[in-house]
């Protein structure tokens, strides 16, 4: 787990499409490695806690 950090909305705004263009590219080196059976995972999950804000990345290792 990543430690906890502030962030204000521009940082938030650009935080998703930088996350997602990252694993995009991933994704195509990897199917350039492995084939086209290769299935990319990218997801995100935002919970509101009281004056907090949760924020889960999953993504597939493979």
């Amino acid at each position: 787990m990543l430690p906890l950090v502030n962030l204000n909305n521009e940082d938030l705004i650009r935080m998703m499409p930088n996350l997602t263009k990252t694993h995009f590219d991933a994704t195509l080196n990897k199917i350039s490695a492995v084939g086209l059976e290769y299935k990319a995972k990218l997801g995100f999950r935002i919970q509101h806690l009281g004056d907090k804000v949760l924020i889960k990345v999953e993504f597939n290792r493979q």
